[in-house]
């Protein structure tokens, strides 16, 4: 496809995705207004926006802190969370006023990201963090074409005395104080039982990280996790209000495993019909529609699964579609009734 000047490849075929993004995808990294905007956002080069070897060591940084026997150790911040925002949805539900899912899903996602990643609970479900929110929206608006080139292209852009861009650094400086003055407090306290992936990140013997780079991935973490986590509940809770058969049965068997009242990491795991409708509503409505540009490095072959490669010629763009990508699969039976 043409998209103004410049010729890309929209690839949605998963052998292609695999190519371009695991297999080769030395040949392919990010475009630099990608990269550019993602630097901007978190303040330095994080998982999103560097390259290899930066990003193959940050990876071996993160992954250990992702697996599941720390994962595990989440589910208490999760419960909590679950039953605060069931208290509040309690009164709404007998009322017939319009309730707003997008909004407390964000505030519900932010707390719960804020605790796991480092340990700060902004408490935004009670509008205790309103600045933050505030500034968070401000620096997460969609850029203007001026932006995305300027700060790619033109050295010290951010420094420019347009209003947008004061907008956004004030917002930035919001933030960052407020991660700052955790990890200031978490590095001159000593050790807690407090394991959040903040202290999991800087109290690593083998990958020792600054402040700094310590507060580019809190704010990786914060841009990555809470927005696509609202989204896609506030898609399941729409999938379920369209589908009431489904629902019918994710309750019953939410009732069955809560039997206890007590969540834990068990009982997540018998969650099975749950987690069958929270993959087939990311199949079709998947929260992360596009992902970064790519550009191919070199000449190269891209397989397809039909066996017919296409040729990718050097400087082209790619557009990985995850959209597309993800309705040419089946998640469940093709009789599902969300399907």
């Amino acid at each position: 496809m043409r998209v103004f000047a410049t010729e890309r490849l929209a690839i949605a075929d998963p052998d292609a995705l695999k190519h371009v993004l695991v297999s080769n995808a030395k040949n392919y990294p990010r475009h630099i207004i990608s990269r550019s905007l993602l630097r901007s956002f978190t303040g330095g080069i994080g998982l999103l926006s560097s390259e290899d070897p930066t990003h193959a060591g940050q990876r071996k940084m993160l992954n250990p802190h992702f697996a599941y026997a720390k994962l595990k150790t989440f589910v208490d911040i999760f419960a909590q969370h679950a039953q605060t925002f069931n208290a509040l949805m309690a009164p709404k539900a007998d009322s017939c006023d319009v309730v707003d899912m997008f909004d407390l899903m964000t505030k519900l996602s932010f707390d719960i990201i804020g605790l796991a990643a480092f340990g700060l609970d902004f408490n935004a479900l009670h509008n205790d963090s309103a600045d933050i929110m505030a500034a968070f929206d401000d620096l997460n608006t969609v850029p203007t074409l001026l932006f995305a080139f300027g700060n790619a292209y033109v050295p010290g852009f951010e420094n420019l005395p347009l209003p947008d861009l004061r907008k956004r650094k004030a917002a930035k400086k919001v933030l960052f104080q407020a991660v700052h003055d955790v990890i200031a407090t978490k590095l001159s306290a000593p050790p807690t039982t407090s394991r959040d992936l903040l202290d999991l990140m800087l109290d690593s013997p083998e990958h020792k990280i600054t402040a700094d780079e310590a507060r580019v991935h809190v704010m990786t973490f914060l841009f990555a996790g809470h927005e696509t986590t609202s989204n896609t509940l506030c898609w399941v809770f729409a999938m379920l209000a369209t589908h009431p058969d489904v629902e019918a049965r994710v309750v019953d068997e939410c009732q069955r495993v809560m039997a206890t009242g007590q969540l834990s990491w068990e009982a997540v795991g018998d969650l099975k019909y749950l987690t069958a409708v929270i993959y087939e509503t990311l199949r079709i409505n998947p929260t992360v529609t596009n992902l970064a540009t790519r550009v191919c490095a070199a000449d190269d072959y891209i397989p397809m699964v039909d066996g017919k490669p296409i040729f990718c010629p050097a400087a082209t763009l790619g557009m990985n579609e995850m959209l597309r990508a993800c309705h040419s699969l089946v998640a469940l039976s093709s009789s599902h009734p969300m399907t």
